[in-house]
């Protein structure tokens, strides 16, 4: 099975619905075959904005005729979470419908040529259609948007390799603790304001995070890349979480520093988040880590060294920053994660 995104809440839609409450939808789709037997369809997810006590996930018909589905349908393992604790809000186990519109409308899209009962997965069945006021992009319009990570006073690519990137922008939203979905509206507004329909993101630490979980949930500049650009690279990335976050950076704002604990970049929380993330998104990922040389007790940061499993940077450990699915660019030792560490900034 795989999932799409549900058209509803681009992140190019916005506008003043910035204020509304967002939660991730989740669900399993089920039909029947012609024997009456229970036949798997997809799965469908999306961040969604409950409207009369209902949300609303986009479904291509495709599923459907690919998979010989008919009515009644079945969504299993329905959940709907909190967008940035991944709480659930509600769920059930199965919803059954016995609707035959849904019969008749895919047949009538059948008999005009508009889905096949067989043909490759496309992107409009992982995607959906874009939404009515998504602007295309002119060609050759596309930036490059530098983003720092959690907590970070200032952009590092910024600061220590502005020189190196040119139609560059770089996002600035200093000592900041946010969730990966807060963080990434705050990105999309951004980009809208500066009127960019095509962009490409290179990310540090969280930022990684963000620029999935936009390409993940949103429409936005990074679906308007076009030929073989790469739309997301990411360097120092957590993207199953910190071991330290929740411990370190408890104490960290306990004792006036730090921002304290982000439920994104904890190892459960940052999983949980990743079991909405596609493999299709994250094989638009290209990410790159480093970490201080192998040898006895070495280390980038020596206190948070004592909490960090081994391999790591000072900060994202090599075990949580894999991307099954991405494009792993390779580690480079004597390179840490941020400045005032053992060795030199891995954004220098």
């Amino acid at each position: 099975s795989s999932g799409i995104n549900a058209e509803y809440g681009g992140v190019n839609s916005l506008g003043d619905k910035s204020t509304e409450t967002y939660h991730r939808a989740y669900s399993e789709v089920w039909g029947t075959d012609k024997n009456g037997n229970e036949v798997a369809v997809c799965w469908i997810a999306g961040v969604v904005h409950a409207k009369d006590n209902e949300v609303e996930l986009e479904l291509d018909a495709s599923w459907i005729t690919q998979a010989g589905a008919q009515a009644p349908f079945t969504l299993k393992n329905v959940i709907l979470q909190e967008i940035d604790t991944q709480v659930p809000v509600s769920q059930a186990s199965s919803i059954v419908t016995q609707s035959d519109e849904v019969d008749e409308f895919v047949s009538k899209l059948l008999a005009h040529g508009v889905v096949a009962k067989e043909g490759p997965i496309t992107n409009v069945m992982r995607e959906g259609h874009p939404p009515e006021n998504f602007k295309k992009a002119e060609a050759g319009s596309g930036a490059l948007l530098l983003v720092h990570g959690f907590c970070s006073e200032f952009n590092p690519w910024e600061k220590f390799a502005k020189e190196d990137f040119t139609n560059a922008y770089f996002f600035n939203n200093p000592s900041a603790s946010l969730s990966n979905d807060a963080f990434a509206r705050k990105v999309g507004d951004w980009a809208d304001s500066l009127g960019l329909s095509a962009f490409s993101i290179i990310a540090h630490s969280q930022g990684g995070l963000v620029g999935l979980h936009m390409k993940n949930y949103y429409w936005s500049g990074l679906d308007q890349v076009s030929g073989s650009g790469v739309q997301l690279q990411s360097l120092g990335s957590p993207y199953w979480g910190n071991t330290g976050n929740g411990v370190a950076l408890d104490l960290g704002k306990i004792f006036g520093i730090g921002c304290g604990a982000n439920t994104d970049l904890t190892v459960d929380g940052a999983h949980l988040w990743m079991s909405g993330i596609s493999m299709y998104s994250r094989s638009f990922v290209n990410y790159y880590t480093t970490s201080y040389p192998k040898k006895f007790l070495n280390y980038c940061n020596m206190v948070t060294n004592w909490v960090l499993t081994n391999l790591n940077d000072g900060i994202a450990e090599e075990r949580y920053s894999s991307l099954e699915g991405a494009n792993n660019q390779g580690n480079k030792d004597s390179w840490c994660h941020s400045t005032d560490m053992k060795y030199p900034p891995q954004t220098a």
